[in-house]
């Protein structure tokens, strides 16, 4: 099959704003997303190597500025550093894309939406979005895939976002193979 991508957001920017209740965050960890994530230890090294340069091409986009057809230009964006809870519900999310059989940013079998996997593990938000993408084989490819799309291009280059978090998974024998989840957030009270 073709690849795919989806996009959702809330916060700011225009977009609908929410309050959500503080769930007792701790402290956001650069790194040891694998060690700390529940599911997701077993991950290929090679899929982590993929989400790092997932956030690295990210970044490098958000340094050179957009133009995201419909939803206008975007100039340079600060980098966005990784947040281990957003790496945690990216790489839940594209696991259970792949092993689940399906494409969508809320869950069909756990009703789940982005914003109720960001909650769960832990970050209160004042804005956050998803990128999903399926079918694509490398980070490169995928980043591109969003950058072309209007919605995605948009989500990525928010400049509301202070953190992200990507989860890529690969199950064998799947629609697409290839299941990725970006997320983006900025916790309530600032970044």
């Amino acid at each position: 099959m073709a690849p795919w991508t989806g996009w959702r957001a809330r916060g700011a920017s225009g977009l609908l704003v929410v309050c959500a209740v503080l769930l007792g965050c701790g402290d956001p960890q650069e790194d040891a997303a694998a060690d700390t994530c529940a599911g997701s230890a077993d991950a290929a090294e090679e899929w982590g190597l993929f989400e790092e340069e997932v956030i690295s091409l990210t970044n490098d986009a958000r340094a050179a500025g957009a133009t995201c057809g419909a939803n206008g230009d975007f100039p340079s964006a600060p980098p966005l550093s990784i947040d281990v809870r957003l790496q945690c519900a990216a790489r839940k999310h594209s696991r259970a894309m792949g092993d689940d059989g399906f494409f969508a940013h809320d869950d069909p079998n756990t009703g789940t939406s982005p914003f109720d996997r960001i909650e769960a593990e832990g970050y209160a938000f004042s804005a956050a979005g998803e990128n999903i993408a399926a079918g694509y084989a490398s980070p490169a490819d995928v980043v591109q895939g969003w950058l072309d799309s209007d919605g995605h291009c948009a989500n990525l280059m928010g400049g509301a976002y202070t953190h992200i978090g990507v989860g890529y998974a690969f199950a064998e024998g799947s629609d697409f193979g290839h299941y990725w989840t970006q997320v983006f957030a900025t916790p309530l009270g600032g970044g």
